[in-house]
């Protein structure tokens, strides 16, 4: 009788929990990828990275095309995120270099932007002259949004004001559509 009572409960509170307002029980989700190149500008200066296609999308907005728009998600519903994304890197070197490539993830809520701690990943990339290097830089972060609020991917490059080197994303490996950049986006609570 006790057991009976206690799985009884269990699963009230589950079907409780799974209708409560707010708690998707499906849904809210994003896989986005691009597959084609992306210069990357040097000066430690940030851009946001574009993701030209939409393989999955629910519970988020994300304009494509055109490509300009690409760049940024918006949230439906409030709640706590799983965000991966990965970015295949490459660095040209007219002459030797040592490159530091950065990424992070944004969240603007209303007009306040800010990198989500813990969201930024780079790679260090020593190029000789007339060479190339390819890096990939990906993380995995969990990402309270609330809705409407505009979640994104911004990449950066160490190199001087006048670049050594050529960095960008750029769509790497065999088959039908190489992917340069991709982001995973699935709401856990």
């Amino acid at each position: 009788m006790k057991r009976s009572f206690l799985a009884l409960a269990i699963v009230s509170l589950l079907v409780g929990l799974l209708a409560s307002p707010g708690v998707s029980s499906a849904g809210d989700f994003v896989f986005a990828y691009d597959d084609g190149f992306q210069p990357i500008p040097s000066g430690n200066v940030f851009a946001s990275v574009r993701f030209n296609h939409n393989a999955q999308l629910d519970g988020w907005d994300h304009p494509v095309p055109p490509p300009a728009l690409a760049t940024t998600f918006t949230a439906h519903d409030t709640g706590l995120y799983l965000v991966t994304y990965d970015l295949q890197l490459t660095v040209n070197g007219l002459v030797g270099v040592i490159d530091t490539c950065s990424a992070r993830i944004i969240v603007t809520h209303g007009t306040i932007a800010a990198e989500v701690a813990g969201s930024q990943s780079h790679s260090t990339v020593t190029v000789a002259a007339l060479s190339s290097e390819h890096r990939t830089v990906q993380r995995s972060s969990l990402v309270s949004v609330s809705a409407g609020d505009v979640l994104e991917v911004q990449v950066a490059s160490n190199e001087g004001l006048l670049p050594l080197a050529n960095d960008g994303i750029t769509a790497t490996g065999a088959g039908i559509v190489p992917v340069g950049a991709s982001i995973t986006i699935v709401r856990i609570q």
